[in-house]
């Protein structure tokens, strides 16, 4: 966590007293010289790495069967560069290890989701309200057999924001997918891009290509419909009914039929880009494919 600095040789070595062992401590070399105790010469962010660096090391030598590590707040007391450090070394070094890593620092979170966005990791934003508490956004997957269950059950108490969200979750993996250009923003607010905005860009870009695409009528019909969710997701005096839930969430289902693939779980993609015909595809090949011009 501290390349290039004068600090080195670390080492444990006994403290004894009449010959009798009383405790251990670290030893280490600084600027050449073999000093002890650390905490004499090293700043307050620097024994929190050396710390941190203790505790890593012997879960690597004692912990060898488990491979797991929970690391809560740990650099609220670093210096910035140690923390950007830090996360590389994690990366870096303990990829094969199960960790769940929580802070309350947003720009090292930030620096961490981006470090780790192919690694496979999941990331979540712990949050909090009166009526949920600490609580995590429901997943996708979650979410939408959350909307199933109220259509089926008639539970119309926030099943138009509920698939707003759905929507979104939607809109987004496909402008990834795609790489629908949307207008710049800084930071969070490049996250929290809105479906009516991903919705005419998608359009947009569906109008330059040759597929068939630009011709399915949910696409431009959801531009209508996503009045249903708006309006339930905030304060009106427009209150959606159940019959509009259900055609908001046909044209949702509708849009996800056009880009998901059922049988290789896969969105359609320019990663699955075909050369020879000219076509965007999902994962398995034989699913969904669309005409597409790069």
């Amino acid at each position: 966590m501290n390349p290039g600095e004068k600090v080195g040789g670390i080492k444990f070595v006994p403290l004894e007293k009449d010959d009798e062992l009383i405790g251990i401590t670290l030893k280490m070399q600084f600027f050449n010289n073999d000093v002890q105790p650390p905490h004499k010469f090293l700043s307050e962010s620097h024994l929190n790495c050396l710390g941190i660096s203790v505790f890593l090391t012997a879960a690597k030598a004692f912990n060898k069967h488990v491979g797991f590590l929970i690391l809560d707040d740990v650099i609220s007391s670093f210096d910035s560069n140690h923390r950007s450090r830090f996360a590389d070394l994690l990366v870096e070094k303990f990829s094969d290890y199960q960790i769940v890593l929580l802070t309350h620092e947003k720009q090292w979170f930030e620096y961490v989701r981006n470090a780790v966005k192919c690694k496979n990791w999941i990331v979540r934003s712990i949050k909090w309200n009166d009526e949920k508490g600490t609580h995590l956004d429901e997943p996708p997957e979650k979410l939408k057999d959350g909307i199933e269950f109220k259509i089926k059950n008639n539970i119309e108490d926030g099943l138009g924001n509920d698939i707003r969200k759905y929507l979104e979750f939607l809109l987004k993996q496909t402008a990834t997918n795609l790489k629908i250009k949307v207008e710049f923003r800084f930071n969070e607010e490049n996250e929290d891009r809105m479906s009516y905005e991903l919705l005419t860009c998608l359009i947009s870009e569906l109008n330059k290509q040759p597929s068939d695409l630009k011709t399915q009528p949910v696409i431009k019909r959801l531009l209508s419909s996503l009045f249903i969710g708006t309006k339930d997701s905030h304060d009106s005096s427009f209150k959606p009914k159940m019959g509009e839930f259900r055609a908001f969430w046909a044209d949702v289902k509708e849009l996800e039929n056009l880009f998901y693939c059922n049988s290789c779980n896969k969105f359609v993609s320019l990663k699955y880009y075909d050369k020879n015909s000219k076509k965007i595809m999902c994962s398995c090949q034989n699913g969904k494919s669309y005409a597409w011009k790069i």
